[in-house]
């Protein structure tokens, strides 16, 4: 095998592993929109449902919806913090390739040490918190709707 051939083709593979990298920091922005919107839509619309079609709830029901609410609140403030850990794991992952094409030049007792990337692990792990949240939150929000629409409440 050449030099060249190889020079080559440890290329290819960095600029495919390169492209897989950005499009998962892409993925993890758009989940993070997305869990953001959804849960929004969801508290808005069980906030219209208890106030519109359910007038008068059985009374201690009123503690499953507040935990609902306080578990979909709670997802949709997460949500903005790992919006914010993204952003700076993507700034980490800029600041490495920074470092990696200083290092193509230094010898290699110059050579700068990469930082690690602990925003990375730190989104992955918001994001799993608020699919939890969001789940939690969900089916104590189910769980409101059952009680009152067939337990008797009164439905308008």
């Amino acid at each position: 095998m050449s030099t060249d051939y190889d020079e080559s083709y440890l290329n290819q593979l960095y600029a495919t592993r390169e492209k897989y990298n950005e499009s998962k920091y892409d993925q993890c922005k758009q989940f993070d929109q997305n869990m953001f919107f959804i849960s929004s839509a969801i508290f808005g619309i069980s906030f219209t449902f208890m106030s519109n079609v359910i007038n008068k709830p059985i009374p201690f029901s009123k503690w499953i919806i507040a935990g609902s609410w306080t578990f979909i609140l709670a997802n949709i403030v997460l949500s903005l913090v790992s919006y914010l850990v993204s952003y700076n794991a993507y700034k980490i992952y800029i600041n490495v390739i920074d470092i990696r094409i200083k290092n193509i030049w230094l010898e290699e007792s110059e050579k700068i040490v990469e930082p690690k990337n602990v925003a990375e692990t730190n989104a992955e792990r918001l994001n799993v918190w608020n699919i939890s949240l969001f789940r939690i939150g969900l089916i104590l929000l189910v769980i409101y709707i059952c009680i009152n629409i067939f337990g008797g409440a009164y439905v308008s």
